[in-house]
């Protein structure tokens, strides 16, 4: 049998163009054929994206292409691109978002893909407070009122309405545009005494869904209420109950108000609160309760008097000379730490002194110091931080001479009246 024989050169052509076409023929399954121009076709998977509400968290997007290269996004509608990679949802209405991937010198440019969805308006609630305390005829109300999205993301605008429903007469309605927050003021010389009740109404719009304050209630007082009113704010530093109105003001038809003022703050809860502003007076600390329980008792037994309990709680200061060195520099007393730091390092006056000058020469003393002087020269008048860090500069360089930053405040950055 005669065979024919083939240059081993044509075998191997003939088995590389095999190779070829079987690769060619794998290929097919995952890329498009070439275009045109030579470049690989490539296709964009962008899949659906839900409904969301104003305001919610910025969404991920995700869109792939078979070319695994960068896909770009922009948008139509209430919405816009954030960080590249996430759509923001701005406005109630349909959001168109569109993907795109414009090729390289391999592929082509993929096909857009688009995705609508529906931002829907956001829930909102209203905050609704007074600002003014126990007001009488011919005072002043001030009610302030701040509208929150539920998601808590954005700050609704829109027009709210405040309506105030007196004991008597018509109601009383003041509308405005809300700028993160809205007062409204009246003067109630025209009202009934008695309790006057107030809501508030968000309108909404396109973007914000319209809600209602809970009501609260105020109530306008008689001449000898609002002086229990202002006594409790004093000696018991909150507002008096209904009851508590009626029962002190009508003693005051019998007694004085300085009476009045002395039988509410002999009270258990008036000289807790006695405590309280005392501890803050000399430690500048709040009392634990169980001081605060101790020192109230003493003084309803009178066994003690509201000034030999700030003289006593002065003693305890100067009595240890760790806590004198901390009260005196820092204005605060010092910490189990410290104090197991500098009790060993103030037995003698020439220890106490090296002391002194180390802790008065901290950054908290100086700033202590500089506060001081700022009191001194502006009253209650905050100062910049930039001023601050000015007059502790002064204060080093001066040797912590506080009349020295004191007249350097006074002459050149206290307000002028």
């Amino acid at each position: 049998m005669h065979t024919t024989r083939r240059p081993i050169g044509a075998a191997i052509a003939a088995l590389g163009m095999a190779l070829v076409t079987t690769l060619v023929v794998g290929a097919a399954t995952t890329a498009t054929p070439a275009g045109a121009d030579g470049r690989t076709q490539q296709t964009i998977t962008f899949g659906p994206l839900a409904d969301r509400e104003v305001g919610t968290d910025p969404e991920l997007l995700t869109a792939t292409t078979t070319a695994e290269l960068k896909v770009s996004y922009t948008t139509a509608g209430g919405c816009s691109i954030y960080q590249t990679f996430r759509v923001r949802l701005d406005a109630a209405g349909p959001c168109t978002v569109t993907a795109h991937q414009p090729g390289n010198s391999a592929y082509a440019p993929a096909a857009d893909v688009s995705q609508t969805f529906t931002i829907s308006p956001s829930d909102t609630g209203v905050d609704l407070q007074f600002l003014s305390r126990a007001p009488g005829l011919g005072d002043e109300i001030i009610v302030r009122a701040a509208v929150f999205s539920a998601t808590g993301k954005n700050a609704p605008r829109g027009s709210v309405t405040f309506t105030a429903t007196p004991p008597s007469g018509p109601p009383r309605t003041f509308t405005a545009d809300l700028d993160h927050y809205v007062e409204a003021r009246w003067f109630v010389s025209d009202w009934a005494l008695g309790t006057t009740s107030v809501v508030v109404t968000f309108a909404g719009n396109d973007t914000w869904r319209s809600s209602t304050s809970a009501p609260r209630s105020i109530r306008v007082l008689t001449e000898p209420e609002i002086a229990v009113a202002d006594t409790y704010e004093t000696a018991l530093g909150r507002e008096p109950s209904a009851a508590d109105l009626a029962f002190w003001s009508g003693r005051l038809a019998t007694r004085s108000a300085s009476v009045i003022a002395d039988s509410i703050a002999r009270t258990p809860e008036g000289r807790a609160q006695l405590v309280t502003l005392t501890y803050h007076k000399v430690f500048r600390k709040t009392a634990s309760r169980a001081d605060r329980a101790y020192w109230s008792g003493e003084l309803m037994a009178g066994r003690i008097t509201p000034e030999g309990l700030t003289a006593y709680l002065y003693s305890t200061v100067t009595a240890d000379p760790v806590n004198h060195l901390y009260w005196v520099h820092l204005w605060y007393l010092p910490s189990e730490d410290a104090l197991a730091f500098w009790g060993p390092r103030t037995d003698t006056a020439v220890e106490r002194k090296q002391a002194s000058l180390t802790v008065g020469r901290t950054s908290d003393a100086v700033r202590a110091l500089v506060g001081q002087a700022a009191g001194n020269a502006c009253g209650a008048s905050p100062l910049p931080g930039a001023i601050v860090t000015a007059a502790t500069d002064l204060a080093r360089a001066t040797a912590y001479d506080l009349v020295r930053v004191a007249a350097w405040l006074r002459a050149t950055h206290c307000p002028r009246s």
